[in-house]
């Protein structure tokens, strides 16, 4: 893990503001999710044969805080005593946050751009560990974290639309997912028609959902990857629908290629001037 110093940063969890005077991150400990399973080996061949667009594990983060006898905006209790209960008290605010089993935590990160990144974690089995000073006016504390989904998230929901028209295969490169550097496995597709056959194809992982049956012009076949429905004007057809390349209906790289953006491309027949692809997400990060 790489400690990475924020308090500059603002930090939130369960919308309890972690950055402040009386309390505040010093460090951050940062780890990937790890990839699930290994390559496979051949008896009689030398080396192994890799496997890609692997699951990945839970990843996991710790964070270091120190707590002050004091407000929240820095300034002291006119007493030691005073002092001395808001230290208990800043403290005890921390605890029943962080350590909190009886659902996931909310973490969110708000960037120098105003995103915010988020996660859903639960504690580690790790104690937590505690060291006060000062005649317990002060307080150094770390906590560790799993991330339940693996990554963290932005919470705006970015889209890329492709052009619309009779012309197929449309391509479309997702523009907005550039910064990204996790795999995108929870997007919502949507294919308005008309249009016979459509399917969806990863450019980079070569993973692919489809249709088998007609789009109508005004309705819409809508993919939600995360969810693992496939519907067409509300109805369900994930009998009708296929997919390959992952056990996902849809799975995009962070990348295409070395240097491009994510690209789609939309194929079938019988479009129409209406025919149009469109991919809806949050941006997926392995750290914030």
């Amino acid at each position: 893990m790489v400690a990475v110093n924020v308090s500059r940063e603002q930090w939130t969890a369960d919308g309890m503001l972690l950055t402040t005077a009386a309390y505040n991150i010093s460090s951050f400990s940062l780890a990937s999710p790890g990839l699930r399973g290994s390559t496979t080996q051949l008896p009689q061949r030398s080396g192994s044969i890799a496997r890609y667009n692997r699951s990945y594990e839970p990843a996991e983060f710790g964070i270091s805080l120190w707590v002050l006898g004091c407000n929240d905006d820095g300034t002291l209790p006119g007493s030691w005593t005073l002092q001395r209960g808001a230290f208990e008290t800043n403290l005890r605010a921390l605890m029943s946050v962080l350590c909190k089993q009886s659902a996931p935590i909310t973490f969110d990160k708000t960037m120098h751009s105003g995103a915010v990144i988020r996660a859903t974690a639960i504690p580690a089995p790790a104690s937590v560990e505690l060291i006060t000073q000062m005649g317990r006016l002060r307080g150094e504390l770390t906590f560790a974290f799993e991330v339940l989904d693996a990554f963290w998230g932005e919470t705006t929901v970015r889209t890329d639309v492709s052009a619309a028209g009779a012309t197929l295969p449309k391509t479309l490169p997702m523009a907005n997912y550039a910064p990204s550097t996790a795999p995108l496995e929870d997007a919502v597709i949507t294919v308005a028609g008309p249009i016979t056959n459509p399917r969806v194809t990863d450019a980079e992982s070569g993973s692919w959902v489809q249709y088998t049956g007609t789009v109508a012009n005004g309705s819409s076949w809508v993919v939600d990857a995360g969810l693992f429905t496939s519907k067409v004007g509300g109805t369900d057809v994930r009998a009708a629908t296929s997919h390959a390349g992952h056990a996902r209906f849809l799975y995009v790289p962070p990348r295409y290629g070395l240097t491009a953006v994510p690209s789609l491309t939309l194929s079938g027949t019988t479009g129409g001037t209406a025919t149009q692809l469109t991919i809806s997400y949050r941006r997926k990060f392995l750290v914030p």
